[in-house]
């Protein structure tokens, strides 16, 4: 699962030298969290990511609540899930995500040799507004301890198959790379 994640300035670094400019709208650093306007790269019809801001979160059933993530595994057979997967696919940056354990303790997760992460998400037009949610997948050993599921993490050359081709089904099945896990209080005992 995935319900909070963050950016940190560095980022924007990166997105610049993968999609060329970043208008100064689209920036923003800190926590993010589910119901708010968040940075997004989707497809152009030139072919190119391109950056904006999206509402995470599509409104639950009934109108109550927020569904912000789906399992990647079922993904293309829920019909609220089915045309944005088909057809408007999308990539959350990230710097880090946060997970909580057992404990309601805060942990800190992202990769050893990037600054940014991309999420694979999906989009559709719900009362006038593009909504995005954060595809999940089930976790791998450095995430299991604490969650039994994790955000569907796509590398930089899997960008354009995510958003361009139906080669994203294949993506929807990778095998998550591991990930450094920080605790910012850990409790000690004595032996």
């Amino acid at each position: 699962m995935c319900s909070r994640y963050y950016l940190k300035d560095e980022l924007y670094d990166r997105l610049e030298e993968l999609l060329g400019s970043l208008n100064e709208e689209i920036h923003m650093a800190g926590d993010v969290y589910p119901s708010e306007n968040a940075l997004v790269m989707k497809g152009s019809k030139e072919q190119h990511p391109v950056a904006c801001r999206m509402l995470w979160g599509y409104p639950g059933y009934g109108g109550k609540g927020l569904v912000i993530n789906a399992r990647a595994e079922s993904v293309e057979e829920k019909p609220l899930f089915r045309e944005g997967i088909r057809h408007r696919r999308c990539i959350i940056p990230a710097s880090g995500f946060y997970e909580w354990d057992r404990n309601k303790q805060k942990i800190t997760f992202h990769l050893p040799d990037a600054e940014t992460i991309f999420f694979a998400g999906c989009y559709d037009l719900f009362g006038g507004v593009d909504c995005f949610t954060i595809l999940t997948t089930e976790a791998n050993s450095s995430m299991q301890p604490v969650h039994d599921r994790m955000p569907l993490i796509l590398k930089r050359e899997e960008i354009a198959d995510w958003l361009f081709t139906n080669h994203y089904r294949e993506l929807l099945h990778k095998t998550m790379p591991e990930l450094v896990k920080e605790c910012d209080y850990e409790q000690l005992s004595f032996l």
